[in-house]
């Protein structure tokens, strides 16, 4: 972490899915957060060096992994690597290249292996999570969906530890090809399981909630799933898709960490920020409505029309419950640390989604952009645009820059005011 951060204040940043859509939002909450100034005792930094946590899904998984990896390097040339890079027409030409039918065909190779070759070969050139984990800068947090076990399954030691896999040696580009594999347009990422090939021991907690059962609640559905895996004859194989399907935001992997150690100042000490006394959690939501762009039509919409409506039924309502549940834990965080005198934490959540614009016909513009890996420059540029917008009108954003004495000067259109 940068050296003049601030010690009372940790960022959480959730990019969610949407294809390039939420990559251009999330890009421009980045560079919003690198323009804004915070005063410390050396003078200022950048906000962005506040964030601890960049947890992203799908479409949100390419600007965190890049800046993972380069860091600053993000502002000069993702736009030229990715957004603008028209990734879905170069899938495309990787799939009908005459060399890939044969591999296609293997039962050992499928399409998110091709995009993950993509990837690979536009943005993220033969890195592993060695290189992340050696980059200063926030723990990046990647999420798929285990669509036989039905959960979460994130790119840390956590899940990587009980199926006896090295994590440092994976790489980033199947990582994110897993976390945007859409359904049915991709294959699902196969990663094996060599349980009982290492020498694992499972943490305490996992035992202790299995003996406790299903009334302990969510820590005994957390211990559940990860003790599944130790069993690799039952799982041999673990098929990873779309993150969005189980945790569209990526607020789950932090409600997660604290809801397992049942304490959130004893995650905030595993993590060496003990001092925190105020928590912010940004989340980027690039959801749309479903079915908005078919539903005056008067033919009936065609397979992947209707798939595409029906999860964003179910990924919109999850959002909502999830946001709630963010909420709710706060409020009881907060009551853990006012316990026996102690100083209470000053938590924000602010929302950066196309819910938050005042004008219902620009709602209505920026709810028909598509969920794709293609988007045309001019709306790349809009999205960008209207993502600092939405950040710098939030009452949260605005209430957390007076309590740290911050000011968006730097940003295009001048001062706070």
């Amino acid at each position: 972490m940068p050296p003049n951060r601030s010690e009372d204040l940790a960022i959480v940043l959730s990019f969610s899915g949407g294809g390039v859509r939420a990559a251009a939002l999330a890009y421009g909450v980045l560079e919003a957060l690198a323009r804004t100034q915070i005063p410390d005792p050396a003078g200022t930094h950048r906000l962005l060096d506040d964030v601890t946590l960049i947890s992203a899904v799908s479409g949100g998984s390419f600007p965190a992994a890049y800046y993972g990896l380069y860091g600053d390097r993000i502002f000069t040339d993702f736009e030229r690597d990715f957004l603008k890079r028209r990734v879905g027409r170069a899938m495309l030409w990787r799939l009908a290249a005459p060399w890939n039918w044969l591999r296609l065909l293997s039962s050992s190779f499928g399409r998110s292996d091709l995009a993950a070759e993509l990837y690979d070969d536009l943005l993220f050139h033969g890195a592993t999570f060695a290189a992340i984990n050696d980059h200063p800068g926030p723990l990046i947090a990647i999420q798929a969906t285990d669509v036989v076990e039905g959960t979460r399954f994130g790119f840390s030691n956590y899940w990587f530890a009980p199926i006896c896999s090295d994590l440092a040696r994976f790489p980033v580009a199947r990582a994110v090809a897993a976390s945007a594999a859409f359904p049915i347009l991709f294959s699902p990422v196969v990663l094996r399981n060599y349980a009982g090939g290492c020498d694992y021991q499972q943490p305490p907690w996992v035992a202790e909630a299995l003996a406790e059962g299903p009334d302990a609640g969510r820590i005994y559905q957390n211990a559940r799933h990860l003790h599944a895996y130790l069993d690799a004859a039952a799982h041999p194989r673990i098929y990873l898709m779309d993150g969005g399907v189980a945790d569209n935001l990526g607020l789950h992997r932090v409600l997660d960490a604290v809801t397992n150690r049942r304490s959130v100042k004893a995650l905030l000490r595993d993590r060496g920020l003990e001092n925190v006394r105020r928590i912010a959690f940004i989340i980027v939501n690039a959801q749309t409505p479903p079915g908005g762009r078919w539903g005056l039509a008067k033919a009936a919409p065609g397979l992947v029309t209707l798939l595409d409506a029906v999860s964003s039924v179910q990924v919109n309502r999850y959002n909502f419950e999830t946001v709630e549940l963010l909420r709710r834990s706060l409020v009881d965080w907060s009551k853990e640390f006012g316990t026996g005198g102690g100083r209470h934490l000053d938590s924000y959540v602010v929302e950066v989604s196309f819910e938050q614009l005042a004008d219902e016909r620009e709602r209505q513009s920026f709810a028909g952009i598509p969920t794709a890996l293609d988007l045309p420059a001019a709306e790349i540029d809009r999205l960008h645009r209207v993502a600092q917008r939405l950040l710098r009108e939030s009452p949260d954003f605005e209430l957390l820059l007076h309590d740290l004495g911050g000011t968006t000067d730097a940003w295009p259109g001048g001062s706070n005011e």
